[in-house]
């Protein structure tokens, strides 16, 4: 579909006259198609481009950053110490000895506690609900102490797994410890 050149209009084909203006319409013309010549562009190449000059008032001041350096990197861990090692051991064994005594003094007050709560107690054993609850104090501040101790190897440098057992041991010693004392305490408040 063709358009008139003057108004916009659409023209149906065969007319010679824009039926809105009137303007006389130009059928297009078929222009011929040469194969055989083409127009062939000559390669040039590219002009290299000039660098890039900084101006008198533009100065470049180096920076004083090592290119190979990794920003990532974190801190080295202080190198492990005599002290740290020395800490991390008495740590562990402090926390393994403290687990088992306040896994046996538990056991003791429990059947301290039964043994109290009984008809058939005697005098002679109102001096072990006191006896035991020192025994449970000791067991707390044993835990404590692995705990301190595991901290301080940390500190020092000890990256072993001792400062690990330690803490890891400390923590139930403190817990268990903590329900003896309960223990303990209610045992002698049976005997009062």
């Amino acid at each position: 579909m063709t358009f008139c050149k003057n108004c916009g209009t659409p023209l149906e084909e065969g007319i010679n006259f824009c039926n809105n203006c009137g303007t006389p319409v130009q059928a297009p013309q078929p222009q011929p198609q040469n194969f055989e010549a083409t127009t062939q562009v000559p390669y040039e190449p590219a002009q290299p481009q000039v660098p890039f000059e900084p101006q008198a008032y533009e100065t470049v001041q180096p920076l004083n950053i090592d290119p190979y350096a990794n920003p990532y990197v974190q801190p080295q861990a202080p190198q492990s110490t005599v002290a740290g090692k020395v800490m991390g051991i008495i740590g562990m064994v402090l926390g393994i000895e403290g687990l088992i005594t306040a896994i046996f003094l538990l056991i003791f007050n429990f059947i301290l506690l039964g043994i109290c709560g009984e008809s058939y107690y005697t005098s002679d054993l109102a001096t072990y609900p006191a006896m035991m609850l020192s025994y449970d104090f000791i067991g707390l501040a044993t835990g404590i102490a692995a705990l301190i101790l595991s901290s301080k190897a940390r500190n020092k440098g000890n990256t072993s797994a001792m400062p690990g057992v330690a803490k890891g041991m400390g923590i139930p010693t403190i817990i268990l410890s903590g329900i003896s004392i309960f223990l303990a305490l209610m045992a002698l408040t049976m005997v009062a």
